[in-house]
């Protein structure tokens, strides 16, 4: 009897679904736990994404699964410099850690073998780890920065559910064909317009009249949501490269990690540009 493709994606939505709450679950505790229980979940995502990043950068090559067999030294080094970085990081030197990211992907390049840009894309995936890393423990280190990271998962995570629910609905023209097939511009301004909703609403409870204003939690919530979406497809662009549909299959239902956090890394990389580069003033309460 043929498989009832209703059946297969209802089964594969749930799937996507509980593996999205428990994943949202274990983060929002994380952030609530705080100080070692962050910092440990930090620690072991990061760790998790430099393993990913090699076995999906040379799985053309026919090294994966890249750690059940002898892996290429370009492959070790990646994840020696990627725990050093980490080891600098949790230690508050972000400063160092981020340099010691560059200097590695400079080594990367150098050592790895196959066409330049494989190699420079590999090589790329230390500071695209390490940079949001970085910027992830200035938040959660700055004043309300329990506050601010809850302001932040909710609108990339609103982001997400927006363009997936408009895409659905509406469809029509792609927005990067060549990239990423399945995503439409009306999944991506759904995404926005429910980003800078939540960012508002979040804002308000997080904060209520001492925080932001409603323009600023508005701008930063837009950027935050634009961030997201070009992290996410700038995965897919890599992927597409690679020939590989996921970046790993560590997560059910939805891959690896990157798959799930690329909106993430880019757009914590933005909300700390912003606050760093004028004061944006999480005055949480």
């Amino acid at each position: 009897m043929p498989d009832n493709p209703i059946a297969t994606n209802f089964t594969g939505f749930g799937l996507r679904l509980v593996s999205g709450l428990v994943l949202a679950g274990v983060a929002l505790g994380a952030v609530y736990a705080g100080g070692l229980w962050f910092t440990a979940l930090v620690c072991v995502v990061s760790l998790l994404m430099a393993r990913e990043w090699p076995e999906l950068c040379l799985a053309a090559a026919g090294n994966k699964p890249l750690w059940l067999k002898s892996p290429p030294f370009a492959a070790l080094l990646f994840v020696t410099v990627a725990m050093a970085s980490l080891a600098f990081l949790v230690l508050g030197r972000l400063h160092a850690g981020i340099a010691a990211a560059i200097l590695g992907a400079l080594l990367v390049v150098i050592t790895a073998r196959g066409p330049v840009w494989d190699r420079v894309l590999l090589a790329l995936g230390l500071p695209y780890i390490v940079v949001p890393i970085a910027a992830l423990l200035w938040l959660a280190a700055g004043p309300g920065g329990r506050n601010t990271l809850y302001w932040l998962l909710v609108v990339v995570w609103a982001t997400d559910i927006g363009g997936y629910v408009a895409g659905k609905i509406i469809g029509g023209p792609r927005l990067a064909p060549r990239v990423s097939p399945g995503k439409t511009w009306s999944g991506m301004v759904g995404g926005t317009v429910l980003a800078v909703a939540v960012a508002l609403a979040a804002g308000k409870i997080l904060s209520g009249e001492t925080g932001p204003s409603v323009w600023h939690l508005a701008l930063m919530g837009l950027a935050v949501s634009l961030a997201a979406q070009i992290g996410d497809l700038a995965e897919s662009a890599v992927k597409r490269h690679f020939e590989v549909k996921d970046s790993g299959s560590i997560i059910p239902g939805h891959g690896g990690l990157f798959d799930r956090l690329d909106g993430l890394l880019f757009g914590t990389v933005v909300l700390a540009g912003l606050a760093a580069v004028k004061n944006m003033g999480f005055a949480w309460n």
